[in-house]
């Protein structure tokens, strides 16, 4: 799964990333690179009139540094090749989220 949130009422993306940055790998986003901004939608499952579900999408995309970040939340955090990582590995089903900037997972 990648480091992520949905926003909190009131909270603009920078402020989501750096919370995320903090929160979930122990570090801090100064300076924060500029954001890449995707829309979607699609149908929602549940219901009865296709309702569709739109996801606004903030990316920041990081250079890893050289040693993981350690953050008690995470069992085990690691660096993966994406190519190399079946669609089957991504927590809730961040697969897409990566094929928006460019990446595509493995089968």
């Amino acid at each position: 799964m990648l480091p992520s949130s949905q926003l909190i009422l009131l909270e603009g993306p920078d402020e989501a990333a750096r919370r995320v940055g903090n929160e979930q790998l122990g570090i801090d986003l100064n300076p924060l690179p500029e954001p890449q901004v995707f829309s979607e939608t699609y149908p929602r499952r549940r219901s009865e009139n296709a309702d569709p579900h739109w996801d606004l999408h903030f990316i920041f995309t990081l250079q890893g540094p050289p040693t993981l970040p350690r953050s008690t939340l995470w069992k085990d955090l690691e660096y993966v090749p994406v190519a190399n990582t079946p669609r089957t590995a991504f927590g809730r089903d961040h697969g897409d989220i990566l094929e928006l900037v460019g990446l595509r997972p493995g089968l």
